[in-house]
């Protein structure tokens, strides 16, 4: 699968997606290509939000960037009470300092938008152990636009083993 720098969009067969329960007719899910890695190779996980096939009024996903409004992705170390931190790269990503561009996209029933993500660019997940790793995505409501709601994808762990 191409990467352009982190992210690239992803071409997933539907039966390999760890899909979340539906809300709002929106659902989100992941595909990782294992759940051990080695501290300081990269770790790539694919996002994906899909539109249910045969419900509900269009939707429209609006977002900055993958991993700055279209997901929001926590990753906590085993033991830890708070988040990993971000890394130099995750900070900058954050960190917009006052402009930036908002993106969005019809997703028509049935379809389904996936992402690479490649975790170790954006959070400090170089000690290590096990972490856990949440995904969520927020969503308008097509029919009060004013309103919003979240769908989440099942958790996962990953391990990241010495180098």
């Amino acid at each position: 699968m191409p990467s352009i720098g982190c992210l690239a969009s992803a071409q997933v067969p539907e039966d390999a997606i760890h899909w979340g329960a539906s809300s709002g007719n929106v659902r989100i899910g992941w595909k990782i290509p294992g759940a051990t890695f080695h501290s300081g190779e990269p770790v790539p996980i694919v996002a994906c939000v899909g539109r249910d096939p045969d419900v509900g009024p269009p939707i429209r996903l609006e977002y900055v960037d993958v991993v700055d409004g279209l997901f929001k992705v926590e990753i906590v170390a085993e033991g830890a009470k708070t988040p990993a931190r971000l890394t130099k790269d995750g900070e900058a990503m954050f960190n917009h300092d006052g402009f930036f561009e908002v993106r969005g996209r019809m997703l028509p029933q049935g379809d389904t938008q996936c992402h690479e993500i490649l975790l170790n660019k954006w959070w400090d997940i170089s000690k290590p152990g096990g972490y856990s790793v949440s995904i969520s995505h927020v969503q308008r409501d097509a029919t009060k636009i004013t309103s919003f709601f979240t769908v989440r994808a099942p958790d996962f762990r990953i391990t990241i083993l010495p180098k």
